[in-house]
């Protein structure tokens, strides 16, 4: 219980800093949707820790395929602070090629997808939402 209220704290300076730094309403919701899949897949990679379960995705090549704890929840709290930080990094709007993109949803959108994939692939072994 302690280490969510801390996790909510710093989730919530994380957008407290990110609103600040000029982003859109949709920005923010954006980083929102992601922040709690991420949370989602937390939770089940922390069940998946508890029941065995051999790590396979992306996070496997920071955190091993058997993490502890300690590991799993380090991993997990960097990834806010560095999708926040990169998507702060992100201009809204630019050209590319003659072509006006806008790279900071575009960051957002892939990260909400590859985490949803994650949390997808967590529930098809049976890891559940953990709740």
């Amino acid at each position: 219980m302690k280490r969510t209220a801390i996790i909510i704290i710093i989730a919530i300076n994380i957008l407290g800093l990110c609103s600040c730094a000029g982003w859109s309403r949709q920005d923010t919701y954006r980083e929102l949707a992601w922040g709690v899949i991420h949370t989602i897949d937390w939770r089940q990679t922390r069940r998946g820790q508890e029941t065995g379960y051999i790590e396979t995705g992306p996070a496997k090549l920071v955190i091993g395929e058997r993490p502890g704890k300690s590991r799993v929840d380090n991993y997990f709290v960097a990834g806010y602070a560095l999708h926040a930080l990169v998507s702060a990094a992100l201009p809204d709007e630019d050209v590319i090629f003659g072509y006006h993109v806008r790279p900071r949803q575009i960051w957002q959108y892939l990260s909400i997808g590859g985490s949803a994939y994650c949390v997808g692939n967590n529930l098809s072994v049976g890891l559940g939402f953990g709740w």
